[in-house]
């Protein structure tokens, strides 16, 4: 017998098919606060149920801020030498990749040499809300050179794929840096999963998700979605004709695969097909998103009752927003959606309830909109 999906994913699953039933969407009235003049928001991460930091950039490269929500104060959180160096690069060079713990606690930072026989540059930090400190990189293998990282969801273990064609005896595709004892083990083995585009944590059912070109030992003509868990550490696959298909975890433990913009991806009524595995599903569902440019920023609150996604302002209904992204927040138990007229770049959820901070198109300004009850 199949499992049964989730309540949270039969919530997602409505929310989704019906992502403009709403009659005139409420428009939400934020509160904003602007960061110092010269700053841009970069990335965003809730650290308490009051406070959110901001990995920021600069004139002169990157920094930290933390804002407590309630009263608007922006503090500085001090960081090491080794995140002062770090600069933007010049017009057509690669810049450094973040990312930010969903916790707000870890930074992890890629840096690509200039050199394409170099290994590129991992810094890992940790971060108690006023200061970031280095975390020692030492027990990666000399011969893992990473391409792609994800976290956790407690910010303790980030877990690193690793650039392809580079060394034909390299153990392990994808590999986990442990904060907690600073230690690195396989996850997965090259022979079981090879050519790693893409990866997603699902820390609730403690598993990984991963877009790959080789897989047990195959090397299909078109790329497949498998997952790495527990129960199946050699993987299994959930999807095996992921060309055009992306992917990502959601804060209940969804995982959402969608399409990004490849023909054919249509349904009957015009939906975008995407497709659901819930906690606790064995095999992928069939839904439909209404808006389809909405999956890639499609979020989820922890708790399941509130959707939020960007799009063009015309489609959901906001008169002179076309070609403006705004914010959509939609309840999924009577679909009640609320739409802001800002412009906005990226969102996060509280996952502690309640609240939802989004940054301006722009990103030198960030807004806090309350969740009705």
């Amino acid at each position: 017998m199949p499992a049964m999906p989730s309540r949270a994913g039969m919530c997602l699953a409505v929310v989704i098919a019906l992502a403009l039933a709403s009659a005139t969407p409420t428009r939400a009235q934020p509160l904003g606060v602007d960061l110092p003049k010269g700053e841009s928001v970069v990335d965003i991460a809730w650290f308490s149920a009051t406070s959110v930091v901001f990995l920021v950039e600069t004139k002169e490269g990157y920094a930290l801020r933390r804002l407590e929500v309630a009263t608007g104060e922006l503090s500085v959180i001090g960081v090491p030498r080794s995140f002062s160096n770090l600069h933007k690069t010049g017009a057509g060079a690669a810049g450094p990749v973040f990312s930010m713990a969903p916790a707000g606690n870890a930074l992890a930072i890629l840096e690509q040499a200039s050199d394409p026989l170099t290994r590129p540059e991992l810094s890992v930090y940790r971060c108690d809300g006023t200061e970031l400190k280095a975390v020692s990189v030492h027990q990666v293998p000399s011969d893992f050179w990473t391409a792609q990282m994800t976290w956790d969801n407690r910010g303790q273990e980030l877990f690193l794929v690793a650039q392809p064609y580079l060394f034909p005896d390299q153990r392990y595709s994808i590999g986990k840096l442990s904060l907690q004892g600073e230690s690195f083990s396989g996850v997965a083995l090259k022979d079981n999963v090879d050519l790693v585009s893409e990866v997603a944590s699902i820390p609730q059912r403690g598993a990984l998700a991963v877009r790959c070109g080789g897989f047990q030992g195959q090397y299909p003509g078109e790329e497949v979605i498998a997952l790495l868990d527990p129960a199946h550490p050699q993987g299994r696959v959930l999807n095996a004709r992921a060309k055009g298909l992306a992917m990502k975890a959601l804060a209940s433990g969804e995982l959402l695969v969608y399409h990004t913009g490849e023909p054919g991806s249509r349904g009957a009524a015009g939906d975008t097909l995407c497709w659901l595995l819930g906690p606790h599903d064995d095999a992928l569902r069939l839904a439909r998103l209404a808006l389809g440019d909405a999956g890639a920023s499609l979020e989820q609150s922890a708790d399941g009752t509130w959707m939020g996604f960007l799009s063009d302002g015309s489609k959901l209904g906001v008169k002179g927003a076309g070609g403006k992204l705004l914010l959509g927040l939609q309840r999924a138990s009577d679909g009640k959606m609320m739409v802001s007229n800002i412009p906005t770049a990226a969102f996060e959820f509280s996952p502690f309830g309640g609240f939802v901070c989004a940054v301006g198109d722009g990103g030198a300004r960030v807004y806090f909109y309350q969740l009705p009850d």
